[in-house]
């Protein structure tokens, strides 16, 4: 494998589904990559509430990783996109 450190983005429907990936994300984080996770809806109900605890997971799992949370910031619900 290549050594060269890269820039991986992860693109998500909503809030709490960083699941699905969050093992092979794990993998690049300690292989020394950087993560980007975006969000393009704010997801259903209790919005914040799922996006913290994404934040949490997030935290738990990979180091040096951006998170952007656009369905919040641009108010497109689940649904909507």
């Amino acid at each position: 494998m290549d050594s060269q450190k890269e820039n991986h983005i992860f693109l998500f429907a909503h809030p709490d589904d960083e699941i699905f990936v969050l093992c092979h994300a794990r993998d690049l984080s300690l292989q020394g990559h950087s993560l980007t996770f975006v969000y393009l809806t704010g997801g259903l109900l209790n919005s914040k509430q799922r996006e913290s605890e994404s934040l949490a997971v997030l935290d738990g799992w990979v180091s040096d990783h951006k998170v952007y949370f656009l369905g919040e910031e641009l108010r497109v619900g689940d649904g909507q996109l």
